[in-house]
């Protein structure tokens, strides 16, 4: 169902969706295939190539769910944007990059009209909104049509799937292969006639390598606290307080502590000390924000400014930006950050340690829009219950596995 950012300006049909579906019965005996979307985690590699031979290589990685206007979404990044699909529907419903708005569909382009099955037809009228250009298409009618149910092979292997084709004005045409069993579009080809807009275009979307790491399945479990108008103030630590957590990434798993051991001061900061293993992380005590990292007294890592993963208080569409240089002594190597966070929204999260509600907070990078880390904070817990860091290598992440405040 995804990878539909195919050279969107080549579909010329982007945005707000009614889909009118055939009176059609699936044929007796014959396949027939519900809603499906991708667990959060799994990766895939695509390829895009136009008609003049350009080509462009994608890592696509499905995210957490959440909200977007106050609805609940599938979310997948690649590359510097992020892909928000209806929930209930499983198509598209915007484009962010660098977590803003950049193309809106409202309420979904209408791709798909659950069920598939061979023979079924349906019409999607919408309107498409670019918000980086001003302008609005549409709206447009497109005509959708299952002709069949069989095999296609792509780079990354042979699936059964539905083949999907649509009309647009005589002049946008597009072949689509759904395959149920890993609920993702494998092979799409856009075209348009000299009578459209863009003239003669042609594009292929192929998936190239599935999956990466295998699919995964977050062991925790959420939902999203609709309209909860939360708001948490910055919490008040004190020495002796601790959270222990459980780790997988690329290198392997375990578990570690957080430990406040001291208050102190850091070049002329007031910190609060937190002990993880041999490591002795500093805190600033006006944000809570990691300012350095010493091991056996000797800096490891020090910041020019405080990492402010958190900005106080937190609100539901919060944003803010940090900037820091990152210095390592040992290895007389320094590296500017400039990030931008956002409160995503508040969900209810289940981890080993309990169920909490929490305020999701999401990373990015303002070099290249990157989506680097999402994180959960608890009142509750008054730290992070669960997070999520992308590495080049794969993803790390934590979740809460027990904690003492008191």
């Amino acid at each position: 169902m995804l990878g539909k950012l195919l050279l969107l300006s080549l579909m010329g049909l982007l945005g707000s969706s009614v889909v009118t579906a055939s009176e059609s019965e699936p044929p007796s005996g014959g396949v027939k295939a519900d809603m499906g979307f991708p667990a959060p985690g799994t990766k895939w590699v695509a390829r895009f190539v136009n008609q003049t031979g350009s080509t462009a290589t994608i890592t696509y990685t499905v995210l957490d769910e959440g909200t977007y206007g106050g609805k609940p979404v599938y979310r997948v990044n690649g590359g510097i944007a992020t892909q928000v699909y209806d929930k209930a529907t499983g198509n598209m419903v915007a484009i962010l990059m660098m977590g803003k708005e950049a193309n809106a569909f409202e309420p979904h382009e209408g791709t798909f009209s659950w069920p598939l099955y061979v023979g079924k037809s349906w019409t999607a009228s919408y309107t498409a909104h670019d918000r980086q250009r001003g302008m609005s298409i549409g709206p447009v009618k497109v005509e959708y049509r299952v002709a069949a149910y069989e095999d296609v092979v792509v780079p990354a292997g042979s699936w059964k799937a539905f083949r999907i084709e649509s009309e647009s004005g005589n002049s946008a045409f597009s072949t689509i292969w759904y395959a149920p069993e890993i609920s993702l579009i494998v092979k799409r080809v856009n075209e348009t006639t000299i009578g459209h807009p863009l003239g003669r275009t042609k594009a292929v979307y192929e998936i190239i390598e599935y999956p990466i790491n295998d699919k995964t399945s977050s062991r925790s479990e959420r939902r999203s606290v609709a309209g909860s108008g939360a708001r948490a103030e910055k919490p008040e630590w004190q020495v002796g307080y601790e959270w222990r957590y459980a780790w997988t990434g690329p290198k392997g798993s375990g578990t570690f502590t957080q430990e406040i051991i001291r208050e102190d001061i850091y070049d002329s900061v007031p910190v609060w000390v937190i002990k993880i293993l041999r490591n002795e992380n500093f805190y600033a005590k006006s944000s809570l924000g990691l300012l350095a990292t010493l091991s056996g007294g000797k800096p490891i890592s020090k910041r020019s400014a405080p990492h402010d993963i958190l900005s106080w208080p937190l609100e539901s569409g919060k944003e803010w930006n940090t900037t820091y240089i990152l210095e390592r002594p040992e290895e007389k190597s320094s590296q500017k950050f400039d990030l931008r966070m956002m409160v995503t929204g508040v969900e209810e999260v289940k981890v080993p340690a309990g169920t909490f509600e929490a305020f999701k907070s999401e990373v990015y990078s303002n070099f290249n829009g990157k989506l680097l880390s999402e994180h959960w904070y608890s009142p509750k817990v008054r730290w992070f219950i669960r997070s999520k860091t992308y590495l080049m290598d794969g993803v790390r992440e934590e979740e809460l596995i027990s904690y003492k405040i008191d």
